[in-house]
C-alpha cells in the first residue's frame, strides 16, 4: 500500500467514524438582543443600588431612555 492509498484509507475511516452533519444554526436576533439589553440594565441597576441616573450614565443612555426600556422589559 503506498502513501496515497494509506491516506485515502485513513480519510475514509474518519469519514465513516465521524460523518459530516450539516450544522444548522438558527437564532432569533431580536430575542438575543433583548436578553442582552435586559441583562445589562439589570446589572447596571444592581451595581448602583437602583439609582436610575447613575445606571443610565453607566450604560451611556439618557435616564428617560433607561426608564422606557425598564418599562418595556417589566423591570419597574
Amino acid at each position: 500500500m503506498d502513501y496515497k492509498t494509506e491516506q485515502d484509507a485513513l480519510w475514509q475511516s474518519l469519514d465513516e467514524a465521524f460523518p459530516a452533519v450539516p450544522v444548522v444554526y438558527k437564532t432569533d436576533l431580536n430575542n438575543q438582543l433583548e436578553t442582552l439589553e435586559r441583562g445589562c440594565i439589570e446589572n447596571a441597576l444592581e451595581a448602583v443600588d437602583g439609582n436610575q441616573t447613575k445606571a443610565a450614565d453607566m450604560l451611556n443612555i439618557g435616564r428617560t431612555c433607561l426608564i422606557a426600556k425598564m418599562k418595556k422589559y417589566g423591570i419597574i
